[in-house]
């Protein structure tokens, strides 16, 4: 997963970025890469890493010696079971909705919503598809995969996305290609 995240950390952080993130929580973070990469770019932000143990072992080995740990706090942990905090002004869930059904993603977004700050910023960086469900090309071999080797997995398209963080209550949404079918959608908790 790290190697794969470093062909993208620089764009997603980019991205990120363009906007005051302070408080940062990634949630199921894997190696950690995306936060780094945005605590190098804004160096006001502190960043929680959350994933289950093993992943947590892992980012914690890959990022010791990086000038931003200090700046990192790191939390093992699984998504549906475990309380993650509050008060976060940017959450990141970074490749983990293609996993997961509608309900699920629905009741991990009310969890998110309840842990940012009013004005908080929800940002999803995953494979999102066009309403024809065929575009991006990337997006959509990915979607083929995913149907074929995981119980629930699918790619969404942007629209099935933003209406689910709608009904949860998020609102000003902003779509950001990365590339390679893999794209950022932004939500605000108002």
């Amino acid at each position: 997963m790290h190697e794969r995240s470093e062909l993208y950390v620089d764009k997603v952080a980019e991205i990120i970025t363009k906007k005051p993130v302070g408080d940062l929580i990634d949630l199921g973070c894997g190696p950690g890469s995306y936060s780094v990469a945005i605590l190098k770019r804004d160096k006001n932000v502190k960043g929680v890493l959350m994933d289950r143990s093993v992943a947590i072992r892992v980012a914690n080995k890959i990022h010791k010696n990086n000038p931003v740990y200090k700046r990192l706090k790191f939390i093992s942990g699984d998504l549906f079971d475990d309380d993650f905090g509050s008060d976060y002004d940017t959450v990141l869930l970074s490749n983990i909705i293609h996993i997961y059904s509608p309900r699920e993603n629905k009741f991990l977004f009310k969890k998110i919503y309840k842990s940012l700050n009013e004005g908080g910023r929800f940002v999803l960086y995953d494979f999102f598809l066009k309403d024809n469900k065929i575009e991006p090309y990337d997006a959509a071999l990915f979607a083929i995969t995913m149907l074929l080797y995981t119980k629930t997995g699918i790619s969404y398209t942007f629209s099935e996305v933003e209406s689910l963080l709608k009904n949860e209550g998020f609102k000003y949404f902003k779509r950001s290609e990365v590339g390679r079918g893999s794209s950022i959608i932004e939500a605000i908790k108002i």
